[in-house]
């Protein structure tokens, strides 16, 4: 890697550790974590000359008092793409990037597993992980793509070559051959018209995009609607990449997870004490938090512990993210560095 390609990554992460917080946003950096990551995703990947990130945490994303980046990605389009179809192609080629980068995630942790028996256990955990984070939610791209992997595997065609090289080479021509040949049965020819055509259809419900860029905080907003905005995209994003240089992972759904299970108890236990008349609700006995709290505590450590157990495969995630970045593409989206000293967005691009 250039020493022109780590200025941005080194002016970051120095922006990003000079930055000023208040203190509800403060977040941690997790150097021994972050070291371990790296050695085994440049190992695993072929990324020798990478530049490390730094990985970072907090229960809220970091919301500083002055800008955190000195570098931003601008989105850009590829040639050729008729303005017409270009909200549709956003869509799709962001649903395929995070398609890959799970695929992505799902191969670091069954190469990384060091026996039989935990490379069995670790591939469940990734199927899983992966279901519960993207597999549900863009299920429709989900089956396009593994429809053209059966395609590809049964003309001989190494699909998982393709995806990679794509994701972090932003070497197309492989994946571009193996739409290609499947193009007698879908009509697609390429990574662009593929892209286009998963955002044109049924497959962009729901949005994501528009429903969490609802969620990220704008310029416009007080400080109080900016606060209330970062603690919902705190719960419903486990990890950001949106600062070149910076992975950032939020522990929200976990304190979520466990006051949504108590208040849900709660309401459940009150309910019944003041319909069938044998006990005044929890608010009006203040004994009854108490005796339920041994069986809150039971149903919502399962909660805690499904929660918690998906931070490792989303850090990953995330940090794939970095590793698939450059100056021309985020993984399989055509970007633009450009150097802007804000706070980027969690959830949108530059330049929309």
């Amino acid at each position: 890697m250039s020493k022109e390609a780590l200025d941005h990554i080194n002016a970051n992460q120095t922006t990003w550790r000079q930055a000023k917080r208040g203190l509800i946003s403060r977040p941690h950096e997790l150097p021994q974590i972050g070291n371990l990551l790296h050695r085994r995703i440049t190992r695993t990947f072929g990324l020798d000359e990478a530049k490390k990130p730094l990985l970072v945490w907090s229960v809220v994303y970091d919301n500083p008092q002055t800008p955190n980046s000195e570098y931003v990605y601008e989105r850009r389009y590829p040639e050729g793409i008729e303005d017409t179809d270009k909200k549709d192609y956003v869509v799709g080629i962001e649903r395929i990037n995070e398609y890959a980068t799970n695929y992505a995630t799902k191969e670091f942790i069954r190469s990384n597993a060091d026996f039989p028996v935990g490379k069995q256990a670790v591939t469940a955990y990734g199927a899983i992980a992966d279901l519960l984070t993207y597999g549900v939610l863009l299920n429709g791209t989900y089956q396009v793509m593994r429809d053209l992997e059966i395609m590809a595997n049964h003309q001989g065609l190494d699909y998982k070559t393709a995806l990679l090289d794509g994701l972090f080479n932003h070497d197309f021509q492989s994946m571009n051959g193996i739409i290609q040949a499947a193009s007698e049965y879908t009509g697609l020819h390429n990574l662009t018209e593929l892209a286009t055509e998963i955002g044109r259809r049924r497959f962009k419900k729901p949005d994501l995009g528009k429903w969490l860029g609802k969620l990220d905080t704008n310029k416009s907003d007080g400080p109080a609607k900016a606060a209330i905005k970062n603690c919902l995209i705190s719960v419903a994003a486990g990890g950001v990449f949106r600062t070149p240089g910076v992975v950032e992972m939020s522990a929200g759904m976990i304190p979520f997870a466990a006051a949504t299970n108590f208040v849900a108890s709660d309401l459940y236990v009150d309910y019944n004490a003041v319909v069938n008349m044998k006990q005044p609700g929890l608010i009006l006995n203040p004994e009854i938090p108490i005796k339920l709290a041994p069986l809150v505590a039971e149903s919502t450590l399962p909660m805690i512990l499904v929660a918690g157990s998906l931070l490792p495969f989303i850090a990953i995630h995330e940090s794939i993210h970095h590793y698939s970045g450059s100056r021309d593409y985020l993984g399989f989206i055509p970007v633009s560095l450009i150097e802007k000293r804000i706070t980027p967005a969690k959830a949108k691009l530059e330049g929309e």
